[in-house]
């Protein structure tokens, strides 16, 4: 379990802002949702706890939660994204207390506003666009509650190591915490915090990315050369990796 939100093949199903319900129970929730509260509070009742939303304060739900809420406020008003994505993880619903509202406000306006017009492509990608933005403002949001200079220091063995080792095939993301002297979900955190990605999912992009740069430059003669030289031991594997991200296999690149 992880508490840094990483999304990929998004899909924004609507975004939509008015006032708030004033009570409801939701079984099995059809998509993920980031609710910002606009004005007023609401409480909600997720996984036995309590959670206060209220004015400036962002709530991410996701897919499939189910839940009550009701509405503590005479006048409450939100902004509402729902939208399908692929997680690797579970992630628990979480509340971000926004620095800026007025800037993440007016941020879902537009993706409000492209969303209507999502039929054409442009609209689509304005949508998407927007959606992106949202999520490097929590990414920054989750960056600074996590990371300082003193703890970068604690796993910067690890970082040195994968400097030197990424490209190896026998290099284990598993055995990164021990080089730094704590446990699993602690390395994870801080290395989630800084590189905005787990261990393995950082070794995958450096790979794919190392693997992009000799397909460009067309100095190999087979895709296993490829596959072998940035650390994997199964073309077939890589190859799946590499479509799964750049969207076209790598013997077609």
């Amino acid at each position: 379990m992880t508490d840094f939100i990483t999304f990929s093949d998004v899909e924004v199903v609507s975004v939509i802002s008015g006032n708030s319900t004033e009570q409801a129970r939701i079984s099995g929730r059809p998509s993920h949702a980031f609710i910002y509260k606009v004005s007023g509070e609401s409480v909600y009742y997720l996984r036995d706890k309590q959670i206060n939303h209220k004015a400036g304060t962002l709530l991410y739900i996701p897919e499939g939660e189910s839940y009550e809420f009701k509405k503590i406020s005479t006048e409450a008003t939100h902004r509402l994204v729902n939208f399908h994505a692929r997680i690797d993880t579970d992630i628990c619903p979480k509340l971000f207390s926004v620095v800026d509202g007025e800037s993440i406000s007016a941020l879902l306006r537009q993706m409000e506003k492209s969303w209507r017009f999502e039929q054409s492509l442009a609209g689509k990608y304005e949508t998407l666009s927007s959606f992106y933005k949202l999520l490097a403002n929590l990414a920054s949001l989750q960056q600074s509650e996590y990371i300082t200079g003193s703890k970068k220091e604690l796993i910067a063995p690890a970082v040195d190591y994968l400097e030197k080792h990424i490209f190896d095939s026998d290099l284990k993301a598993s055995e990164l915490p021990a080089l730094c002297g704590m446990s699993s979900p602690t390395f994870r955190k801080i290395f989630c915090a800084r590189f905005g990605a787990s261990p393995r999912k950082y070794i995958i992009s450096q790979r794919l990315m190392q693997a992009k740069i000799i397909l460009e430059g067309g100095e190999y003669k087979n895709i296993s050369e490829v596959a072998f030289s940035v650390g994997y031991d199964d073309p077939l594997y890589f190859s799946k990796h590499f479509k799964s991200v750049y969207g076209i296999a790598p013997s077609m690149f």
